[in-house]
């Protein structure tokens, strides 16, 4: 499995996890072990968003990089 893969699926889990805590009828012992869950979660999550941020910016400047109408000082 690719690395974003995983992430999507990390991702998935954790919108499932936040749905179940919000859901009624949820038990005391499935509402601690799901919140532990999901704070395990929440620093992969954060890392993902970075990551995701610094690849968007490396594409943007890629592009400006690759355009011959960019400034010259840009490149």
């Amino acid at each position: 499995m690719k690395f974003d893969q995983r992430l999507d699926k990390i991702s998935e889990r954790q919108i499932e996890i936040s749905g179940q805590l919000n859901g009624p009828g949820i038990s005391a012992d499935d509402r601690v072990r799901l919140s532990k869950e999901y704070a395990e979660l929440s620093p992969i999550m954060a890392a993902a968003a970075e990551l995701r941020r610094i690849r968007d910016g490396m594409a943007e400047l890629g592009k400006l990089i690759a355009d011959p109408d960019s400034d010259q000082d840009f490149r």
